[in-house]
Protein backbone atom coordinates (compact mmCIF):
# COMPACT_ATOMS: atom_id res chain seq x y z
CA UNK A 1 0.00 0.00 0.00
CA UNK A 2 1.12 3.25 -1.15
CA UNK A 3 -0.10 6.68 0.92
CA UNK A 4 0.68 10.14 0.02
CA UNK A 5 -0.79 13.39 1.19
CA UNK A 6 0.53 15.36 -1.28
CA UNK A 7 -2.49 16.82 -3.86
CA UNK A 8 0.31 16.48 -6.69
CA UNK A 9 1.36 12.94 -5.99
CA UNK A 10 -0.24 10.21 -8.09
CA UNK A 11 0.52 6.52 -6.26
CA UNK A 12 -1.14 4.08 -8.33
CA UNK A 13 1.89 4.26 -10.35
CA UNK A 14 4.23 4.36 -7.75
CA UNK A 15 2.61 1.09 -6.63
CA UNK A 16 2.24 -0.70 -9.51
CA UNK A 17 5.97 0.09 -10.27
CA UNK A 18 6.99 -1.33 -7.09
CA UNK A 19 5.34 -4.54 -7.44
CA UNK A 20 6.95 -4.60 -11.26
CA UNK A 21 9.94 -4.36 -8.82
CA UNK A 22 11.16 -1.31 -11.17
CA UNK A 23 13.37 2.00 -9.98
CA UNK A 24 11.22 4.35 -8.49
CA UNK A 25 12.05 7.54 -10.75
CA UNK A 26 10.72 10.84 -11.31
CA UNK A 27 8.42 9.26 -14.10
CA UNK A 28 6.75 7.05 -11.69
CA UNK A 29 5.21 9.68 -9.86
CA UNK A 30 3.05 10.45 -12.91
CA UNK A 31 3.30 7.78 -15.14
CA UNK A 32 2.76 3.62 -15.28
CA UNK A 33 5.57 1.88 -16.09
CA UNK A 34 5.87 -1.81 -17.57
CA UNK A 35 8.16 -4.11 -18.08
CA UNK A 36 7.36 -5.67 -21.00
CA UNK A 37 9.64 -8.31 -23.31
CA UNK A 38 9.24 -7.82 -26.87
CA UNK A 39 10.76 -6.09 -30.11
CA UNK A 40 9.70 -2.86 -28.77
CA UNK A 41 8.02 -0.85 -31.67
CA UNK A 42 4.16 -0.42 -32.59
CA UNK A 43 3.07 -0.85 -36.29
CA UNK A 44 -0.09 -0.02 -38.60
CA UNK A 45 -1.34 -0.46 -42.06
CA UNK A 46 -1.34 3.32 -43.83
CA UNK A 47 -4.18 4.04 -45.09
CA UNK A 48 -3.22 5.31 -48.14
CA UNK A 49 -0.50 3.32 -49.03
CA UNK A 50 -1.08 -0.05 -47.92
CA UNK A 51 1.85 -0.52 -46.07
CA UNK A 52 3.01 -1.82 -42.81
CA UNK A 53 4.62 1.26 -41.07
CA UNK A 54 6.61 1.61 -38.08
CA UNK A 55 4.22 3.97 -35.92
CA UNK A 56 6.40 4.00 -32.28
CA UNK A 57 9.45 3.08 -31.44
CA UNK A 58 10.13 2.26 -27.27
CA UNK A 59 13.13 4.31 -25.90
CA UNK A 60 15.68 1.77 -25.18
CA UNK A 61 14.07 -1.04 -26.67
CA UNK A 62 15.50 -3.65 -29.10
CA UNK A 63 14.22 -1.91 -32.54
CA UNK A 64 15.57 1.14 -30.96
CA UNK A 65 19.06 -0.45 -30.25
CA UNK A 66 18.81 -2.25 -33.77
CA UNK A 67 17.90 1.54 -35.39
CA UNK A 68 14.24 0.97 -36.62
CA UNK A 69 12.56 4.33 -36.55
CA UNK A 70 8.88 5.34 -36.84
CA UNK A 71 7.77 5.90 -40.12
CA UNK A 72 10.12 2.89 -41.73
CA UNK A 73 8.21 0.26 -43.88
CA UNK A 74 7.91 -3.03 -43.26
CA UNK A 75 8.68 -4.86 -46.22
CA UNK A 76 8.91 -8.43 -45.27
CA UNK A 77 8.91 -10.50 -41.72
CA UNK A 78 11.65 -13.39 -41.96
CA UNK A 79 11.68 -12.86 -45.45
CA UNK A 80 7.89 -13.01 -45.72
CA UNK A 81 6.51 -10.12 -48.02
CA UNK A 82 3.93 -7.76 -46.20
CA UNK A 83 2.12 -5.94 -49.12
CA UNK A 84 -1.01 -7.00 -49.25
CA UNK A 85 -1.67 -8.54 -45.44
CA UNK A 86 -3.69 -7.83 -42.56
CA UNK A 87 -2.22 -5.94 -39.57
CA UNK A 88 -3.07 -9.51 -37.68
CA UNK A 89 -1.67 -11.67 -40.20
CA UNK A 90 1.68 -9.44 -39.60
CA UNK A 91 1.16 -9.57 -35.75
CA UNK A 92 1.54 -13.26 -36.70
CA UNK A 93 4.56 -13.61 -38.58
CA UNK A 94 6.08 -11.31 -35.97
CA UNK A 95 5.47 -14.37 -33.51
CA UNK A 96 5.04 -17.30 -35.54
CA UNK A 97 8.80 -18.42 -35.87
CA UNK A 98 9.11 -19.05 -31.64
CA UNK A 99 13.02 -17.70 -32.15
CA UNK A 100 14.47 -15.05 -30.11
CA UNK A 101 15.37 -12.93 -33.46
CA UNK A 102 13.25 -11.51 -36.27
CA UNK A 103 14.61 -10.42 -39.68
CA UNK A 104 12.82 -7.16 -40.91
CA UNK A 105 13.48 -5.41 -44.26
CA UNK A 106 12.29 -1.56 -43.59
CA UNK A 107 12.10 1.07 -46.28
CA UNK A 108 13.00 4.28 -45.36
CA UNK A 109 10.93 6.44 -47.31
CA UNK A 110 12.64 9.94 -46.82
CA UNK A 111 15.97 8.34 -47.18
CA UNK A 112 14.67 5.89 -50.26
CA UNK A 113 16.64 3.42 -48.89
CA UNK A 114 16.23 -0.31 -48.19
CA UNK A 115 18.07 -2.07 -45.23
CA UNK A 116 17.92 -5.47 -43.74
CA UNK A 117 17.89 -5.70 -39.25
CA UNK A 118 17.67 -8.61 -36.76
CA UNK A 119 15.75 -8.19 -33.71
CA UNK A 120 16.41 -10.04 -31.12
CA UNK A 121 13.64 -9.92 -28.31
CA UNK A 122 14.43 -8.42 -25.33
CA UNK A 123 13.33 -5.94 -21.76
CA UNK A 124 11.87 -2.80 -22.14
CA UNK A 125 9.93 -0.10 -20.31
CA UNK A 126 6.54 1.59 -21.57
CA UNK A 127 5.16 4.00 -19.92
CA UNK A 128 1.48 4.98 -19.83
CA UNK A 129 0.86 8.06 -18.16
Amino acid sequence: MVLSTANDLSVEPIGWTILQRLPLTQNSTREFARELVGLGFAFDLDKTSHTLQVTKIYPKSPASQAGITAGQVIQQIDAVPTLGKTVADCLTHLRANGRPKVRLELVDLQRNETNTVEVTRGKFLTFNP
